[in-house]
């Protein structure tokens, strides 16, 4: 169990429900994307939370700016990676907002 409270943040939770929904939608992708960009997404996904659960650990405001601004970086690649899967026919364009 985690002590540092980093699971209560409303970005954390927030972080957490992207990426079950990440998971769920790119289950429907092509399998030949399975390494390419299905994980490519997940991986981006997975690196917004994991960079928010590191601020928690971190005692200097740097290094916690330096972890928010690599999860936000990683937000970034998570959006334009959906963007290049509804341009490929990846996903539905009835999803897109």
């Amino acid at each position: 169990m985690s002590r540092l409270n980093h699971n209560k943040l409303e970005v954390y939770i927030k972080s957490s429900e992207l990426v079950k929904l990440v998971y769920q939608l790119t289950n429907f992708f092509s399998n030949s994307e399975l390494y390419g960009l299905t994980s490519q997404i997940r991986r981006s996904a997975i690196s917004v939370i994991s960079n928010l659960s590191e601020v928690a650990s971190r005692k200097s405001e740097l290094d916690r700016k330096r972890f928010y601004e690599i999860s936000r970086s990683s937000f970034v690649e998570l959006d334009t990676q959906i963007e290049i899967a509804f341009s490929l026919g990846f996903i539905n364009p009835i999803l897109k907002n």
